[in-house]
């Protein structure tokens, strides 16, 4: 593969990585330099993908397992500020409020599966896990977030809360 090839590639996919390290980190800063650190690691060739993987989906993997591991030496009880949700509806608004409370491991099922639409077996490799697990995970995700629809009530999560949570309003 020449050295052009990548970087057009990646420079293709750069708005949609952007997108996916934004709702990782919930913060503008924070998805910056994951994105940055993971093309910088890709450029300079030191990036380890697996060839039957598209180059969207090594992506995403790297970055995953990036933050992971940030996650991992940072403190979890911290209170992480979520970034404004702008959405078209009441409902939708909603919706994004119960999931950015969800668990991490939750959070990153739905993000990978719905909103990112890569297939289980792709969402599973991207994160280091079995389709069963990522699949269990999923299905965990769901139900929390339709027991939470249907009790009109946000999940508790104790270390990942939202502005509107540490301020005790909502958003309007």
């Amino acid at each position: 593969m020449g050295s052009s090839r990548p970087n057009s590639a990646l420079q293709t996919l750069l708005p949609e990585l952007w997108v996916f390290a934004l709702r990782l980190t919930s913060t503008p800063e924070d998805a910056e330099k994951l994105l940055e650190s993971v093309c910088r690691t890709m450029l300079a060739g030191e990036h380890g993908h697996a060839p039957y993987m598209s180059l969207r989906v090594n992506m995403m993997s790297s970055m995953l397992r990036r933050w992971q591991q940030k996650k991992i030496r940072a403190n979890e009880c911290t209170v992480r500020a979520a970034l404004s949700i702008e959405a078209d509806s009441e409902v939708n608004r909603r919706l994004l409020q119960i999931v950015a409370r969800l668990p991490d491991e939750q959070r990153i099922a739905i993000i990978l599966i719905e909103a990112e639409r890569l297939t289980p077996n792709e969402a599973a490799w991207a994160w280091g896990l079995s389709t069963a697990e990522l699949e269990r995970r999923l299905a965990r995700a769901h139900a929390a977030v339709t027991s939470a629809v249907e009790n009109d009530a946000l999940p508790s999560c104790p270390y990942r809360r939202t502005r509107w949570a540490t301020t005790g309003s909502t958003p309007a």
